[in-house]
This record gives C-alpha cells, structure tokens and sequence, in this order.
C-alpha cells in the first residue's frame, strides 16, 4: 500500500470538501486549536484514537486520512456491517435514557 500524500494535505482537502473549519473541530471534537494549527502545517501527525475520531467524523478511511491510496470512503455499497459496528461503539457507553430515545428516533424513523 503506497503513499500518496500525507495526512496534512487528507486533512486539509477533506476539510475543504466538508466545509469544516479549524474552529469546528475544536468545538465538535474538544481539540486545541494549536494542535489543529501543527497538523495542518504537517509539523506532526495525529495520535492514532484522534485519527479515528478524524475518520468518524468525516466519514472516510482512517487509512486514507493517513495519506495512504485506498479509497476514500469508509464505507463500501452493502457495507452496513462496518456501520453497524461504528454505530454500536458510538453508543456503547450511553445512558438509558438516551439509548430509549435513539431506538424511539428509529422506530419512528422506520415507519
């Protein structure tokens, strides 16, 4: 698996092709602003659970962030496994009452 970029450059085009500024991943994500600056500079990369929440919130490979040539996307048609497992470690540590309030979002989704 080569190299084609690096994770500044993925950072930056993903960021210009969401419309996501610097400012929205430290609200969003609760990350420093300067750290974001030095990523963006390509000073440093990412620490690996970072990059994960990276990839999750602009929906695309943590392999590709990286700057690796794999596809973008982080989900393939029929994929829905790899969603499922995304949406089961986002809410595996939720409470009750949100839990009850996504499975009635759902339900009423479904009908």
């Amino acid at each position: 698996m080569a190299k084609s970029s690096n994770f500044a450059e993925r950072l930056k085009e993903i960021m210009k092709e969401q419309r996501v500024r610097a400012v929205d991943l430290v609200n969003d994500l609760n990350l420093n602003p300067s750290t974001i600056s030095h990523w963006l500079k390509g000073h440093f990369v990412a620490k690996t659970d970072v990059i994960m929440q990276l990839s999750q919130y602009f929906k695309v490979s943590e392999t590709w962030l990286l700057g690796y040539d794999v596809p973008k996307t982080r989900y393939k048609p029929g994929g829905a496994s790899n969603l499922i497992a995304d949406i089961n470690q986002e809410i595996q540590y939720m409470e009750v009452e949100q839990l009850e309030k996504i499975l009635l979002f759902i339900r009423d989704f479904i009908k």
